[in-house]
């Protein structure tokens, strides 16, 4: 991995000559740009024709390949089948009721379990790990999909979730204790970590549907690929930290390597575990929407039908409840991080077990006698189609006349000149002058990564479609902060403002992506101006939540008092203290976003965006995994990039 970790330290003659070239390469950069030539365009015979190449390597592995007398793709059934066994049993069982086949060719009917029972076991469960706060939130999510008609889709959603979580963890604990222990594994893992979290999922989503098509278990590979990094990395870093001396006390009691392991290391590290643990589990919910279009089914799949067929109500309703879901979930296992374990005991006491127990025995044989209690209702108690159909109908009608003026405003004075701007960059003098702005403000090494990373998009054919990708991403974030700035200094100076804000960031952050699409292109339609309204509106939490807890830190730190006894009016203290003060914590929430701008561009593509996350999207209805995985590593690299040079510019801020 590349060492960001320090400066450039240039003496001044050096730093002077970088700062020359900086500025002789952007006159370049604006003198070529929409012109033709070797300097605009790069040399079709010197680009690397290897898509085609990739597609087929990846199908002869997943259909010719063959282990001894065994074929990859047999290897590859058997993984599906086993894999999905479970999943589907567990699935049909809680949702509508499966079939059991005995060793004589028999078949058992399982009706599905009541949902009164298993209800009682999800809230108990959220109670017994952290108390009643969570247990209330659980009665509320799971009453919410009751009340709506979600029951069968939220607990064909928890399964696949659990199941995904499940793998993760056990995969991750693996990687975190063996990296923990051996230096060498940790620095090979580290890239890989880096490049699972930055490659678009999509991406390596074409990879394994040739090797196990379409389904639940492609959707549960895809998940675990996509959340185990952060837990891996947690338990390594917590394994890490344990003090020597508890280390040398297990040592000295003779403890074997599994009871040092489990009795004394694992323990130790318990919160950042459970940290870890949280991360998987909401990177696994994360997932429920993209899983979906694969074919996993459950909420993620109501809400994509929804957005398909522009059923506002459908779609809402169980992105909300995905939701909700997340909050209860993250909560539960804040909680239980976090309590004492005299608390916990006090939740999970044994009178309090058996009192459960009782209760859910006699839940369980009331639920079979009355269907109402066993069933639960498929089209939900309230019907909110019909109020949806109106809200749209007055968005569309309001629309014309007030915001899709705005939009057409927007569209022509700023956003189409900034794409042309984008679009029209030539690829040798933006590439050099994107190298020495690394060598100004990061490192050398940095200088090097980021100018051989744009010539290989640009040697790809790749440069055209990424410059669109990134014009999409800047102004989202340009916008995003321009409203998160005031916003912030506002909230950061107001604490029921503050409180207000983690509330509404929270939900935000949790709200599946794809809802911010659905009221935005009802009104809006199809486009980029679509795109950037959803992920500036995605970026805003980050931000504001950077922003105000910054400006909150400088309030209390006493510097305000000292700017009144000084006698600074508003506007000085503004930009002579807040803003100085508060710059590298701002910056770093503008890292923050820009990287979660990268991982909305897929999203957006489903509205009509057409750089690198189009090429991704269309790879994967078309089975292309090797121009889906170029596209991928293509908006991978740019988010690299844009995050190692604010990096070193948040350092010259610190400095």
């Amino acid at each position: 991995m590349v060492d960001v970790t320090t400066p450039t330290n240039f003496w001044s003659r050096e730093r002077s000559i970088i700062w020359v070239t900086v500025a002789i390469l952007l006159a370049a950069t604006l003198y070529f740009r929409n012109t033709s030539g070797i300097f605009f365009h790069y040399p079709d015979e010197f680009k690397l024709p290897i898509a085609g190449p990739l597609d087929r390597l990846f199908k002869f592995l997943a259909q010719d390949l063959a282990i001894g007398p065994v074929q990859l793709s047999t290897i590859t059934r058997a993984m599906s089948a086993t894999l999905g066994a479970p999943l589907d049993f567990f699935g049909t069982w809680l949702s509508e009721g499966t079939y059991v086949m005995l060793p004589g060719g028999s078949e058992i009917e399982l009706s599905q379990l009541p949902w009164l029972p298993i209800a009682a076991v999800l809230v108990f469960l959220c109670y017994w790990l952290g108390g009643w706060h969570p247990a209330i939130l659980a009665f509320a999510t799971l009453s919410f999909s009751f009340v709506f008609g979600l029951w069968a889709s939220t607990m064909t959603t928890l399964v696949s979730v659990t199941f995904a979580v499940l793998f993760s963890v056990i995969i991750g604990l693996v990687l975190g204790i063996g990296a923990s222990r051996n230096a060498f594994l940790s620095k090979c893992l580290e890239p890989f970590y880096d490049a699972l979290q930055t490659i678009p999922v999509f991406s390596y989503l074409a990879i394994i549907l040739v090797f196990f098509g379409f389904g639940a278990v492609t959707a549960l590979i895809a998940t675990v690929i996509f959340a185990v990094a952060p837990m891996a990395k947690l338990t390594e870093l917590s394994l890490r930290q344990i003090p020597n001396s508890i280390e040398e006390l297990a040592s000295v009691t003779g403890c074997t390597f599994f009871q040092r392991l489990f009795w004394v290391q694992l323990p130790t590290a318990r919160h950042g575990i459970l940290l870890g643990l949280n991360q998987v589990t909401m990177l696994s919910l994360s997932m429920v929407i993209i899983a979906s279009i694969i074919g996993a089914g459950g909420l993620g799949n109501d809400v994509l039908r929804g957005l398909k067929s522009l059923r506002l109500a459908e779609a809402l309703l169980a992105g909300l409840a995905i939701s909700f879901i997340a909050i209860t979930i993250d909560r539960t296992l804040r909680s239980w991080s976090d309590s004492s374990s005299q608390a916990r005991t006090a939740h999970g006491s044994r009178s309090t077990t058996l009192a459960f127990i009782f209760g859910f025995v006699a839940l369980t044989a009331l639920s079979y006698s009355v269907n109402a209690l066993h069933y639960p209702p498929d089209r939900g108690i309230f019907d909110v189609s019909s109020l949806a159909n109106k809200v749209t109908s007055v968005g569309t009608s309001a629309g014309p006349s007030i915001l899709v003026s705005a939009r057409d405003v927007f569209v022509t004075w700023i956003l189409v000149p900034f794409r042309d701007f984008f679009t029209g960059l030539p690829w040798l003098p933006s590439t050099l002058l994107v190298g020495s702005i690394g060598f100004l403000f990061a490192t050398r090494a940095v200088a090097v990564l980021s100018t051989l990373l744009l010539v290989a998009i640009a040697a790809l054919g790749l440069w055209d479609k990424a410059m669109l990708s990134l014009y999409l991403v800047t102004l989202s974030l340009i916008v995003a902060f321009s409203i998160a700035l005031p916003l912030g200094l506002l909230i950061g100076l107001n604490k029921r403002a503050y409180a207000a804000m983690e509330v509404v960031t929270d939900v935000i952050q949790t709200l599946p992506s794809f809802i911010y699409l659905i009221p935005i292109v009802v009104v809006f339609g199809a486009g980029d101006f679509p795109a950037l309204i959803a992920i500036v509106t995605y970026l805003l939490a980050p931000i504001l939540r950077y922003n105000a807890h910054a400006i909150k830190q400088v309030a209390a730190s006493g510097l305000d008092e000292v700017a009144d006894m000084s006698g600074c009016s508003f506007w000085q203290r503004l930009f002579l203290v807040y803003l100085p003060v508060a710059k590298p914590q701002l910056l770093l929430g503008i890292n923050q976003a820009l990287m979660l701008g990268f991982s909305m561009l897929v999203i957006t593509a489903l509205v009509g965006s057409r750089g690198l996350e189009e090429t991704t999207l269309v790879a994967i209805a078309q089975v292309k995994p090797g121009i889906g995985l170029l596209a991928g590593l293509g908006i991978a690299a740019l988010a690299i990039i844009m995050d190692r040079l604010l990096r070193g510019l948040n350092r010259e801020v610190e400095a």
